[in-house]
C-alpha cells in the first residue's frame, strides 16, 4: 500500500476484502519497484489465494488504470465509465501453510504489466469484449502452454464499485488458444464474438480461470 492518500486503492482493497475476508494482509503484493513488475504503468498487483475453489487459483488485481491516489484528478461526470482495473485468475496449487509470495508464478504478473504498458502508451484499448494475440505463449515462454491470446470479460464475482473518483469496473483477462480466437472471429470480428465465446466457456468454467495446462474450450 502506498504512503500517499489513496482512496481509490482503498476501495479496491475493500472490494477484494469482501470476497476474501481475512486475506488482505497476507495476499502477496508486487509494487512497481519489484523485479516482477518493471515499467511505469501499473502501480501494483495483488494476488489473492483462492484455495477453497473447486479449482484453486490466484486472483490477481491491478492498481493504476483507475485513479487510485488522492492527487489524481477526478474524472468528469461524463467519463466515469472509463475507469477499470484488471483481474486475472490463474490456476495453481496453493499451500496456505507455506509462504505465499514465492508461490505466485512470475509470468501472470509480468503479462499484466506488459499488456498494461500497451494501454498506457495508447497502443491498445483492452477492455471488456476485446482480445489480443500475445505473440507466443501467454507465459512469455516458460512454462510452455498452448494459450497464446487473451480475451477480456467482466470479472464473474466483482461487481462495479464507487471509489470516490467515480465508478470502477473489474475487467478479467482470460487466456485462450489461437483456435478460440479464430472461433470468436467466425462469430463476429469485434466485441460480440469475444463475449459469446466467454459466455460459452463460463458454462463449464464459471470463474473463467486460466489454466495453462489445459487448452481453452468454447
Amino acid at each position: 500500500m502506498p504512503m500517499d492518500p489513496a482512496p481509490g486503492w482503498d476501495a479496491i482493497d475493500t472490494a477484494l476484502g469482501r470476497l476474501y475476508p481475512g486475506l488482505g494482509d497476507v495476499a502477496p503484493h508486487f509494487a512497481r519497484s519489484d523485479t516482477r513488475l518493471p515499467g511505469q504503468g501499473i502501480w501494483g498487483i495483488t494476488a489473492y489465494p483462492n484455495a477453497s475453489s473447486p479449482q484453486p487459483h490466484w486472483h490477481l488485481v491491478t492498481y493504476g488504470f483507475s485513479n487510485v491516489f488522492e492527487s489524481h484528478p477526478s474524472p468528469d461526470d461524463d467519463d466515469i465509465w472509463t475507469d477499470f482495473e484488471w483481474t486475472f485468475r490463474v490456476a495453481a496449487d496453493i499451500d496456505l501453510t507455506q509462504p505465499l509470495p514465492a508461490q505466485v508464478p512470475a509470468w501472470p504478473v509480468l503479462l499484466l504489466q506488459r499488456l498494461g504498458d500497451l494501454v498506457f502508451s495508447g497502443s491498445a484499448a483492452l477492455d471488456v469484449g476485446h482480445r489480443i494475440q500475445v505473440g507466443g505463449p501467454i507465459t512469455l515462454g516458460s512454462p510452455q502452454t498452448d494459450l497464446t491470446a487473451i480475451m477480456f470479460g467482466k470479472d464473474p464475482e466483482l461487481s462495479q464499485i464507487d471509489t470516490g473518483f467515480g465508478r470502477l469496473r473489474f475487467v478479467q483477462l482470460v487466456g485462450v488458444t489461437a483456435d478460440t480466437v479464430a472461433a470468436a472471429q467466425s462469430l463476429d470480428n469485434g466485441v460480440v464474438g469475444t463475449l459469446q465465446i466467454l459466455e460459452s466457456m463460463a458454462k463449464t468454467n464459471p470463474l473463467l480461470i486460466t489454466d495453462i495446462n489445459h487448452s481453452s474450450s468454447k
